[in-house]
């Protein structure tokens, strides 16, 4: 991934724009890119001479500098920056970190393939995500109901939890069964802060707030896990016949 707002070619293709030299910009944002094409000596030897001045003005030269030590830049780059002067090339440094960084943005920063935006969009509302939506929500707010105002609420009475909790308070397995109530209650939209306090209440304000903090955690990242292997399940779904003809048509166009 390339980030670069120009590039020359050969002396032949100058071309300066929005767009990058990366896939996004690429296949799957729009972008406004002007190309002057070679079609002369005369042309060609302006394309070179804006070479010449751009290398020469990012490591603090002239153009003639870079004329007459054309056929060993890479060499006269070398010598600049080992002067240290004002203005030079520098390697770029790679580190774990920014690795890692890189890794984990490149899927949205810099995707291989386009993006397909109009058709999520298009998609977006249609009948079946609808009922979808409407079904979640009555299911949570079924489930909040039951919580509140039918006998399961006798369970969401923070004593009630402590007391059962308390009988394990002392053994090791008393953290793990406070950890797992919060994992069980988060697939069934059981009130969070009714957990907590039994918790605090059972093992102690220290190890009550730890085993809160990593039920709550834990049940945060299961329910993420399980949503997320859902929608790449729905997105597989997806034809490879209609992934195929949706990007030849993107590339009709120019994408």
């Amino acid at each position: 991934m390339v980030h670069s707002k120009l590039m020359i070619v050969d002396n032949r293709i100058l071309r300066v724009g929005s767009a990058n030299l990366n896939n996004r910009s690429m296949g799957a944002d729009s972008e406004c890119d002007l190309i002057f094409e070679a079609a002369s000596g005369q042309h060609r030897n302006f394309i070179a001479s804006v070479r010449r001045r751009l290398i020469a003005h990012f490591c603090g030269l002239d153009e003639l500098t870079i004329t007459q030590n054309e056929d060993r830049l890479f060499a006269l780059l070398d010598d600049v920056s080992r002067a240290d002067g004002a203005k030079t090339l520098r390697e770029v440094e790679s580190s774990v970190l920014t690795s890692t960084l890189a890794t984990m943005v490149q899927p949205v920063a810099d995707p291989e393939r386009p993006l397909h935006l109009e058709r999520a969009a298009s998609r977006m509302w249609s009948t079946k995500t609808l009922m979808g939506i409407a079904s979640i929500t009555v299911a949570l707010f079924g489930l909040t109901m039951a919580w509140s105002y039918t006998p399961l609420s006798d369970f969401t009475d923070a004593p009630h939890i402590s007391a059962y909790l308390s009988a394990y308070s002392q053994s090791i397995w008393g953290p793990l069964f406070a950890i797992a109530a919060f994992v069980a209650g988060g697939l069934v939209v059981f009130p969070v802060l009714v957990l907590i306090a039994a918790t605090a209440a059972a093992l102690g304000p220290w190890l009550g707030f730890i085993t809160a903090m990593a039920g709550v955690l834990l049940s945060a990242f299961i329910l993420f896990a399980i949503g997320r292997d859902s929608a790449d399940n729905a997105s597989s779904s997806c034809s490879a016949d209609v992934q195929r003809a949706s990007r030849n048509a993107l590339w009709a166009r120019g994408f």
